[in-house]
């Protein structure tokens, strides 16, 4: 079992090395990120498609799938850092586990109540300012008669 899991571990490292330099033939501006049409030029690339095949890495959408990554590291910029996009990749190899489906599952429940708790938040908030409007209008009234 120890012997397996090394493996894998070599074998991630040089799958890890393969996609960064993959990665770096379409960086054309050699800034060390990749931009989504550098994403989409890579998408096309024969060798890219064949090397992500092979080790059971399915992204069908650039466009989502930079999107994906976008939501993660924020999106403030256009550009996403070479070696998260790496990373990124190697994280969807295979299908997917159990654990990975609650980790979804409890993430989603997560952000689900904090929306829940923002909402909240955001209703208080909205009905203060109503109420200081009717105040404000009753005075306005008050003042003109």
């Amino acid at each position: 079992l120890e012997t397996r899991a090394w493996e894998q571990n070599v074998q991630d490292v040089e799958d890890a090395r393969e996609l960064t330099n993959i990665f770096k033939e379409v960086d054309v501006d050699s800034s060390g990120t990749i931009s989504l049409r550098e994403l989409e030029s890579v998408m096309t690339h024969p060798r890219f498609r064949s090397y992500l095949r092979v080790r059971g890495i399915d992204i069908q959408d650039a466009r989502l799938f930079h999107r994906m990554m976008m939501s993660v590291v924020g999106e403030d910029t256009k550009d996403i850092d070479l070696h998260f996009v790496v990373s990124s990749c190697l994280r969807m190899k295979g299908v997917a586990s159990s654990m990975d489906l609650h980790a979804l599952t409890f993430e989603s429940k997560i952000l689900n109540k904090k929306h829940r708790l923002h909402i909240n938040d955001v209703q208080e908030k909205l009905s203060r300012i109503e109420e200081s409007l009717r105040m404000l209008t009753t005075m306005n009234c008050s003042v003109r008669i």
